[in-house]
């Protein structure tokens, strides 16, 4: 497995209308080309809201392949837009990919 843990900094006021939106969206774009959402989350405590999501794919190779595909997709047309309204522009959105170590329990 591959794993990807992506951060995004909504409008104040507006993370649970970001969740809403990504939950309308790009899940279902990644859940229909066999990406597993493992999880969405807000950072607890901040003054500064964030939203955190986590993905995993079969490979590297599924990740990028998925990816590659992404900006043909009509659902996610439709969510940049929506997309841009939410997210607060100032502050750069933050990614990471994931190998797991030889013991995780989740390689």
């Amino acid at each position: 497995m591959y794993y990807e843990i992506r951060m995004y900094t909504p409008i104040k006021e507006k993370l649970d209308e970001y969740a809403n939106v990504f939950h309308t969206y790009p899940e279902k774009v990644f859940e229909n080309n066999g990406v597993s959402v493992m999880g969405m989350w807000q950072v607890d405590g901040s003054p500064q809201p964030a939203f955190v999501f986590m993905l995993a794919y079969r490979d590297k190779a599924h990740r990028d392949q998925v990816f590659a595909k992404l900006g043909e997709e009509p659902l996610m047309k439709e969510y940049r837009p929506k997309r841009a309204q939410l997210i607060d522009a100032a502050v750069p959105s933050a990614n990471w990919l994931l190998k797991p170590v030889k013991h995780s329990k989740l390689s």
